[in-house]
């Protein structure tokens, strides 16, 4: 056959292991009563447990925030009875405490006699982007300044004080709108408005 692999290639299981192994992101795998059955360098690493620890623990009761165990065991039971999950958000708590929010895409493995033996979750920490997501927040709606972020479709946020400046009450009456509607006729240079924002 012209598309097989040569007998010193390895075979899929391998690749399929090295991957979870090099990936950049955590990777775990859940049996239906929550107890883990693979745990990536990854997972490893974010979580500050090995591997030879982690197997067999129960994930959510040791590393889910209590307050989100109720609604991550309802995921896992869902994505059990075959619909997976994309972007679920929740709290892990890592070795020293600490909380990181994880974002996961989630969907089950079926034993060889199709009924389903767990879960496979991969799983980005998105924490920092999250902190830094509010801090631009909090210094944009409380600058003095007025601030408006526009892309091709129109803008696309507007702070309190750009909202003062241009009379309006409610952020939803400039939103999808172009920028140059709420600029005078002329810039300072002579130059048309409409004219300078399709440059």
């Amino acid at each position: 056959m012209p598309n097989s692999p040569p007998d010193s290639a390895p075979n899929r299981e391998q690749v399929l292991e090295r991957a979870v192994d090099i990936a950049n992101a955590v990777m775990v795998g859940l049996r239906p009563d929550h107890t883990i059955f693979e745990w990536n360098p990854a997972a490893a690493a974010l979580y500050g447990v090995p591997r030879e620890v982690a197997l067999g623990l129960d994930y959510v009761e040791r590393f889910i925030a209590p307050e989100q165990r109720v609604g991550v065991a309802a995921d896992i039971r869902k994505v059990l009875g075959g619909t997976p999950t994309l972007g679920y958000q929740d709290d892990s708590i890592v070795r020293d405490g600490s909380r990181r929010t994880l974002i996961w895409n989630v969907d089950r493995v079926l034993a060889a006699d199709g009924t389903p033996w767990g879960i496979v979750a991969i799983g980005h920490d998105v924490t920092d982007r999250l902190r830094e997501q509010a801090l631009f927040r909090l210094v944009f709606d409380h600058s003095a300044d007025g601030l408006v972020v526009a892309d091709e479709t129109g803008v696309i946020d507007a702070n309190p004080a750009a909202l003062a400046l241009l009379g309006i009450a409610d952020r939803a009456q400039v939103l999808g709108r172009r920028a140059a509607e709420f600029s005078p006729p002329l810039q300072p240079d002579g130059e048309p408005s409409l004219a300078k924002a399709h440059r």
